[in-house]
């Protein structure tokens, strides 16, 4: 339980410095998400585009980069 607890702190600690709350996705956010989904932890690209880690996954599955069959 706590390992639980310390991963989803590292985990979600990119989201502290996030300071695009509620902005609109731009092309080149989702170019670059694209391009590094499954180089880049969602961590790492979160921290790149000053997102949160649940908005880059969402974007993910928006675009239809996680499960499912495209």
């Amino acid at each position: 339980k706590d390992t639980r607890i310390r991963v989803r702190r590292y985990y979600h600690s990119a989201d502290r410095k996030v300071k695009r709350y509620g902005t609109p996705w731009t092309k080149e956010e989702e170019k670059f998400l694209i391009e590094n989904k499954g180089k880049l932890f969602y961590r790492e690209i979160a921290e790149k585009l000053g997102r949160t880690v649940n908005s880059v996954q969402a974007k993910a599955r928006e675009l239809g980069l996680v499960g499912g069959v495209k």
